[in-house]
């Protein structure tokens, strides 16, 4: 298969920003990642979104080992149901997003007093990837529905780049928040944080209604149906 150009940054692009948005929620390891960046420093960041991708890589690994067994899940029917299925879970994680602002009181306290000690940021990265419920449902949602999507439309060619973007998508953000918070401290402002999660919010959901119009609307149920 020949390498496209648009091809390739349009993978780049789903993995750098369905990453990006997932990454942004105020979740655990946000709050890992506030903590880690005062107690180490500034490198803190940049060395969690490492340890975080590096674990990261074997789920993926996993999963196109898998997809491996399924290779002959080719027709346009199946690619449908995948867009379908994504499109669902980007909804669901939009809607999570909005709900997760709430996390912001526990944050905001941590900036005012942080912990002593650490474990520093790339253990920090493997040990709350491995325990993060919230990374196992988004590999089992989004990851998976587009990285599937991704293998049998452009092969391992557009999972490489789809993994690059995802990469990036880790490193800009975690290595940027926690070079940040390691600099001014307590100046982060949570009500403009408040703010880009929103937008998250908004953009997860408007990434679902193009799955959606893209493939869902292709999908027929008939085969499905008990007669």
């Amino acid at each position: 298969m020949a390498l496209d150009p648009l091809l390739i940054l349009i993978q780049f692009g789903l993995g750098f920003v369905i990453c990006l948005t997932g990454a942004m929620i105020p979740g655990p390891m946000f709050v890992v990642l506030i903590k880690t960046a005062l107690q180490e420093g500034e490198k803190s960041g940049a060395e969690m979104a490492s340890s975080h991708f590096l674990t990261e890589v074997v789920l993926m690994t996993l999963v196109i080992i898998g997809l491996g067994s399924i290779s002959y899940f080719t027709s346009s029917s199946i690619l449908n149901i995948i867009g379908f299925v994504s499109s669902f879970s980007l909804f669901a994680f939009g809607i999570l997003t909005f709900q997760e602002t709430r996390k912001l009181k526990q944050i905001e306290q941590e900036l005012a007093s942080p912990s002593e000690g650490g474990l520093g940021g790339f253990k920090t990265g493997i040990i709350y990837t491995i325990s993060n419920p919230a990374v196992i449902i988004w590999w089992l949602t989004i990851g998976i529905s587009t990285l599937i999507y991704t293998y049998l439309t452009w092969s391992l060619v557009g999972v490489v780049f789809w993994g690059i973007g995802h990469f990036f998508g880790d490193f800009i953000y975690y290595g940027a928040l926690g070079y940040v918070i390691a600099r001014q401290k307590n100046r982060i402002n949570i009500e403009k944080y408040k703010i880009i999660i929103i937008v998250c919010g908004i953009t997860l959901i408007a990434f679902g209604v193009v799955f959606l119009w893209l493939y869902g609307s292709q999908i027929d149920f008939s085969g499905f149906l008990i007669t």
